[in-house]
């Protein structure tokens, strides 16, 4: 059986590849249990966000293309096949938006490529500030390098101890344990 860690990296990189059509991108899913698969292409806008302290951000807001119902139901029975009742499903999967924008900007309707999230917390925008108090802080960041990368996603945390809310690139948003992620933790800034 291949690793979580190796089937979310699959799905993001091959859901990278960029279509020769100006501001297109085709996403490709297939359930590794089943064979099942679905490759949908979808188009976007490049628009422009703000920081709580006016900082801009470049984001894609997506204008047409999602997983079908029955892959959004799919990818549930995947990663709750993978991680048990230790998931909470907040929201099914689509494309609309990610770990970094459901993190930081709080929104549904739009992706956020790296590095742009780090525009939330640098030295110019401190719209957030790195702390070593894990029990105050409301945002996690992974420190990756950039889509793909299993350290790059970033994540809301919770008012249970243990527990994060996020995004999980096209797939679900699930409130999840730390520890039970596709995400490697060994580099959290808080």
């Amino acid at each position: 059986m291949k690793s979580t860690k190796y089937i979310l990296s699959t799905i993001l990189l091959l859901g990278s590849i960029v279509l020769n059509a100006q501001n297109t991108q085709g996403w490709l899913y297939e359930n590794p249990y089943t064979g099942y698969y679905e490759y949908i292409i979808s188009s976007y806008n490049n628009v422009t966000v703000h920081t709580p302290n006016s900082t801009p951000v470049s984001v894609r807001q997506w204008t047409s293309g999602d997983w079908s119902q029955y892959t959004k139901n799919d990818f549930i029975g995947y990663w709750q096949r993978e991680y048990g009742n230790r998931l909470i499903l907040e929201a099914e999967a689509t494309v609309k938006y990610n770990c970094h924008v459901w993190a930081w900007d709080g929104g549904t309707t739009i992706w956020m490529n790296s590095p742009q999230e780090q525009k939330y917390f640098s030295p110019s925008d401190k719209s957030y500030v790195l702390t070593t108090n894990t029990a105050i802080a409301t945002k996690v960041w992974y420190g990756g390098l950039g889509l793909g990368d299993p350290y790059d996603h970033s994540a809301n945390t919770t008012s249970s101890s243990g527990y994060f809310s996020s995004k999980w690139g096209p797939v679900p948003r699930f409130k999840h344990l730390i520890t039970d992620s596709p995400y490697l933790t060994s580099s959290l800034s808080y």
